[in-house]
């Protein structure tokens, strides 16, 4: 199963809500805001399917948004995305495999130019999204992964898409293969370093429609790196 090989990825999940994220701790999960701003902590699971015969399924005790980020981001005139968009999920209990290679890291991201650089030629996408049959809290199938580029935001904007910058955009995902709603929160990591976090595209009011086939759009893990160490050191 390939959650054995990319052990970090987790579901977040709730009765009639699903969404990815990844492990920066034993007790942290990294995710979108969009993923959990509506849910309660108390309502929330965190599953993480590693063995044929056992899923770990961890209570969530706190949620912690970006402070700047905003649920209806009123004006969103000229971005094809909500700004901010990254929270940090504390669980009850760790989770623990045995070993520490299902972690991400983090200060490392941030002290170098990992989510700056664009010429990664090992960036990982793995999907989050599909899961075995549309129950509450269902196995992960083989979660497909794929090899992105980040882009230069002059290439973004050639390909009808408009970053901050606090993002990125990488090359095109395969029509085939398109993105939806439980893959936000999954993470970009390139050369075992998380650079960026998923964030699903919505339709601004003064842009081009944005194409279900142009380049997926991540929030910059480099940018936001004091909220991230905040929140993991809160109580």
């Amino acid at each position: 199963r390939v959650n054995r090989i990319f052990r970090y990825m987790v579901k977040v999940q709730k009765r009639f809500g699903k969404c990815s994220g990844c492990l920066i701790s034993a007790t942290h999960v990294l995710t979108s805001a969009v993923c959990v701003s509506n849910w309660d902590a108390r309502s929330v699971h965190i599953v993480a399917d590693r063995d044929p015969n056992y899923i770990y399924m961890v209570a969530v005790t706190k949620i912690i948004i970006h402070p700047h980020y905003k649920k209806a981001d009123t004006p969103l005139l000229t971005y094809h995305t909500k700004d901010n968009n990254i929270a940090v999920i504390k669980m009850k209990t760790p989770i623990s495999f045995g070993s520490h290679d299902y972690i991400l890291s983090v200060t490392t991201a941030i002290e170098t130019p990992y989510g700056l650089n664009t010429s990664f030629g090992a960036c990982i996408f793995v999907r989050g999204g599909r899961i075995h049959q549309p129950t509450t809290y269902a196995r992960n199938e083989e979660q497909p992964s794929y090899r992105l580029r980040i882009l230069e935001p002059s290439e973004c904007e050639r390909a009808g898409v408009q970053v901050r910058s606090t993002e990125f955009c990488a090359k095109t995902i395969d029509p085939a293969n398109l993105l939806t709603l439980e893959d936000e929160g999954s993470p970009l990591v390139c050369d075992g370093h998380i650079v960026g976090i998923y964030t699903n595209p919505v339709q601004p009011r003064f842009l081009p429609r944005y194409s279900i086939n142009g380049p997926p759009i991540f929030v910059k893990v480099i940018s936001h790196h004091a909220f991230i160490v905040e929140a993991m050191q809160s109580e």
